[in-house]
């Protein structure tokens, strides 16, 4: 019986171990390493440049109207808090390269009339000035554990519940398996037995975290995946991770001055330069505009 005792406790023990490197693969190593066949990258680090995409698709289209967050935004308070002594140094410089006379006229007063012009176009037509997609994806693929932890945070309990089901349901069906074992002593037994365990004991682990998706009462109890059942929970979460990740102030004012369409807030911005330069000084937009390029690259 002792050598008998040893065939569920190796199913539950190595079902476990089995999970819990499944759980680790999919999410390290976060760079490919190896060669060909013998290669492996973790599958949502490999999948970060669709999975990014599928977040910004969420994001926008049902959880977030980034254009109405930017049209908040107050452009008198925006103007007085970014107008810095070094903005207005390089204001005066970038204007004094192309006319002289015009770098007294850039005082803290014009800077910030020229920043509440750029940020009341860009609230008029966000999507021209800001790509919320490509700054999802861009974040995401470039450091791809930024998703590694947004999986691992919102879904710990359930990544730790395949690994405990995986163990327990291996150590109960390693009891059938050692009957079947007792009954029919063929070697091949053992191996099918194992994989229909890790089968089975997977499949069991799926059904729990997300079936059934609404509450249901069977025999007494009520039923309800246990995912699911975190909504409120997990979507803190997802809350937290987007505004401290993606969407932060700090991520969509880079966006504005080094995405795709950061061309579109240079010309803005040279364009409120010279609408607010009196007289026939306004001339220097056109020049300005490469000179504002120019520093933000």
């Amino acid at each position: 019986w002792p050598l008998y005792a040893t065939i569920p406790m190796c199913a539950g023990l190595f079902n476990a171990l089995t999970n819990k490197l499944a759980v680790t693969m999919m999410f390290f190593p976060i760079r490919r390493r190896g060669f060909g066949l013998l290669g492996w990258q973790g599958v949502v680090p490999k999948a970060a440049r669709r999975m990014g995409g599928d977040v910004s698709d969420l994001l926008t289209k049902d959880l977030l109207n980034v254009t109405e967050v930017l049209r908040r935004v107050d452009p008198e308070t925006l103007s007085q808090r970014l107008c810095t002594p070094a903005l207005v140094e390089l204001g005066k410089r970038l204007v004094k390269d192309e006319v002289e006379l015009a770098s007294p006229l850039v005082t803290p007063a014009l800077v910030r009339r020229v920043i509440q012009r750029c940020v009341a176009r860009v609230q008029g037509d966000v999507d021209s000035f800001v790509d919320v997609r490509h700054l999802c994806v861009e974040r995401l693929t470039k450091d791809p554990y930024r998703l590694v932890r947004l999986f691992k945070t919102c879904g710990k309990r359930e990544l730790d519940l395949v690994v405990s089901v995986g163990g327990w349901g291996g150590l109960g069906l390693g009891l059938a398996q050692m009957g079947a074992w007792a009954a029919f002593p063929f070697s091949w037994t053992l191996a099918a037995g194992g994989a229909l365990v890790g089968l089975v004991t997977d499949w069991v682990a799926l059904q729990l975290l997300f079936r059934p998706v609404e509450p249901r009462r069977f025999l007494g109890v009520m039923w309800h995946g246990f995912f699911l059942r975190r909504q409120a929970e997990v979507s803190r979460d997802f809350a937290a991770f987007v505004a401290a990740e993606l969407v932060a102030p700090r991520h969509l004012w880079r966006a504005l001055l080094e995405g795709p369409r950061s061309s579109r807030f240079v010309e803005a911005l040279a364009d409120a330069f010279a609408e607010e330069l009196p007289g026939g000084l306004g001339a220097v937009g056109g020049p300005l505009r490469g000179a504002l390029e120019a520093a933000a690259a």
